[in-house]
């Protein structure tokens, strides 16, 4: 048995007893061209070659948090405001209560 057929061989069982499914590998494929070339990838004679990164990329164009543009989402709006108007009611009631 070669190296391929029992790797082979043990993803079927993996896959056969939901070790292994779709989402396992957090791989989202957004169109068709993406889904054939995993359809390609799973049949070359490599398709359990992996490629390693040391992680000491060096990223050419960094992320700057200081420059991150942030956008409320509509009901975090709806949120905040709810609490400052019931705050500011509150507010205004315990004032008149108050001698």
């Amino acid at each position: 048995m070669t190296q391929l057929a029992a790797l082979d061989a043990v993803h079927a069982i993996a896959k056969r007893s939901a070790v292994v499914t779709p989402y396992s590998s957090m791989l989202v494929l957004v169109n068709d061209r993406q889904r054939e070339l995993l359809r390609e990838a799973e049949a070359s004679n490599n398709r359990f070659a992996r490629s390693l990164e040391d992680g000491q990329d060096t990223l050419t164009e960094p992320n700057n948090p200081l420059n991150a543009v942030s956008v409320p989402e509509a009901s975090n709006v709806w949120g905040v405001l709810v609490i400052a108007v019931t705050g500011g009611f509150w507010l205004t009631r315990s004032q008149s209560k108050s001698p």
